[in-house]
């Protein structure tokens, strides 16, 4: 949630919902945290909101205490301003280039976020439930990002990692496994040496087709945990779902730690990935096509970014990105789109049988009945036809807010004139 969902729009929290707009926050239970994007944010909750925002919260879960954790995402200890370096080891290539700043949070992955933060700043010898971090969910939402995110920072602190993508990890164990005597204890040592154990996607084990690994596999997570070492951890789903055949003591060890989801992104999230996909290209995009991508049915961030990569083409050909040119370009994708808002619109007045056209409705210089009826018009689109305000707007080129004035204003007039 954001800041508008804790302290109320009144005058005398104007500035503080203004500057802290952009803190991601989120309750569990008793403790909330506050994710925030740099110092500014930090120190003005440390130095003035800190209580408010403690005040507002218990009155709006209820609760008697709340704790508040502020975390940082551009943190210090990201791996760029480290001097000591650790290492990777294993068959896993570290993509250097994932880390906290760059990473896009919403609601639909905000609590994955901030445990990968906080396993960051853990130091090696705690309880496996401050090393240890399992992160579930579909194909391409982000969890690979946040392993390699946590990577970086415990690298940039001078920790060694032995790194396996799942199928090779399965691979590493049965050849240690169908090894004998000096062989076996050498391979196998390597979880000995390293600081922390990271595997991406250990959906590929499997009890059923790999006992012995699953057994080898459990010995190396007692190591882990008896030794305070960390353990990193992604999958599609949680260790006890049906979908694993992963014997329960490999399971309840995964999730021994902190346990978080990412899940489908929201219009939001989509949204700001989109502007970011854009801006790192610097190419300028109206805001109607990032609104008509952001409504379009897509499940996933990866595809939200092949989609902008494929845009980028087309403009660097020297092709407009108009709707009509980012509709061919999703259903290229097979990606269901929402009708354009002009669309939608135009479509509600011929039910509605209105005899002028929404452009007419849109010029500048409207003369006093042809600005009644299209104030009319705006309203029943609305109330009668059941289509968003945003949508109105975006339609007739005007903001949200403006229409809620007019439909507002109709409002009361017919309730006076009753």
């Amino acid at each position: 949630m954001n800041i508008t969902e804790i302290l109320p729009d009144t005058e005398e929290y104007a500035i503080t919902r203004k500057l802290l707009r952009d803190v991601d926050f989120h309750m569990d239970v008793k403790h909330l945290t506050a994710i925030c994007n740099n110092n500014i944010e930090v120190g003005y909750i440390e130095s003035l909101a800190m209580n408010d925002i403690i005040e507002w919260t218990k009155k709006k879960f209820g609760k008697k205490t709340v704790t508040l954790e502020i975390i940082k995402t551009n943190t210090p200890d990201s791996s760029a301003e480290m001097k000591t370096l650790g290492t990777i080891e294993g068959s896993g290539v570290l993509r250097r280039d994932y880390n906290f700043d760059n990473f896009i949070a919403g609601s639909s992955n905000k609590v994955a976020l901030a445990s990968a933060i906080k396993i960051s700043r853990s130091q090696p010898g705690q309880k496996a439930s401050n090393n240890f971090l399992y992160i579930h969910g579909g194909v391409g939402l982000g969890k690979t990002h946040l392993l390699h995110a946590v990577m970086n920072n415990l690298i940039g602190k001078g920790k060694n990692i032995a790194f396996f993508n799942g199928s090779e990890f399965a691979d590493y164990i049965l050849q240690a496994v169908n090894q004998q005597g000096v062989s076996y204890t050498q391979t196998m040592q390597l979880f000995k040496q390293v600081d922390a154990l990271a595997v991406d996607d250990i959906g590929f084990l499997n009890n059923d087709s790999m006992p012995r690994v699953m057994r080898e596999f459990k010995a190396i997570l007692d190591h882990l945990i008896s030794g305070g070492k960390f353990g990193l951890f992604t999958g599609a789903y949680l260790p006890p779902d049906e979908h694993w055949k992963l014997i329960p003591e490999v399971a309840t060890r995964l999730i021994t730690g902190y346990v978080a989801s990412v899940e489908v992104p929201d219009r939001n999230l989509r949204r700001d990935i989109i502007e970011n996909e854009f801006a790192k290209v610097g190419i300028e995009v109206v805001q109607n096509v990032i609104s008509f991508i952001a409504d379009a049915d897509i499940r996933d961030i990866r595809t939200i970014q092949e989609i902008c990569h494929r845009l980028t083409v087309e403009k660097d050909a020297g092709n407009t990105l108009d709707i009509e040119r980012v509709a061919g370009v999703l259903k290229y994708q097979h990606i269901k789109t929402q009708p354009p808002d002009e669309q939608i619109v135009t479509q509600a007045m011929e039910r509605m049988e209105k005899r002028i056209s929404l452009d007419e409705l849109k010029r500048k210089d409207l003369p006093k009945e042809l600005f009644l009826i299209r104030n009319e018009t705006m309203y029943e689109l609305v109330e009668k036809q059941g289509i968003s305000q945003t949508s109105v707007a975006r339609a007739f080129g005007m903001s949200p807010q403006r229409i809620s004035m007019i439909v507002g204003a109709i409002k009361r007039k017919q309730v006076t004139s009753m």
